[in-house]
């Protein structure tokens, strides 16, 4: 079964694009979306991408607000 679009759950704004579930990774968002759930060919590997890249600075100047922070 094929699932693309958005969906409206509990109050909240989901993009879907999915055919198989157990290749899907869900991301949660801080946007009009509350999250994005999309298949991948390596779910582990892929949240391992994301939360890695979550982490890390995306500028020097980010970088020192979050120091004084």
């Amino acid at each position: 079964m094929i699932t693309a679009g958005t969906v409206h759950r509990d109050g909240e704004r989901v993009f879907r694009d999915v055919r198989d579930a157990t290749r899907a990774v869900a991301v949660e968002l801080d946007d009009d979306y509350a999250r994005l759930v999309i298949e991948v060919a390596d779910p582990p590997a892929t949240a391992d991408l994301i939360e890695r890249g979550r982490r890390r600075p995306t500028s020097r100047r980010e970088d020192a607000r979050r120091t004084r922070a």
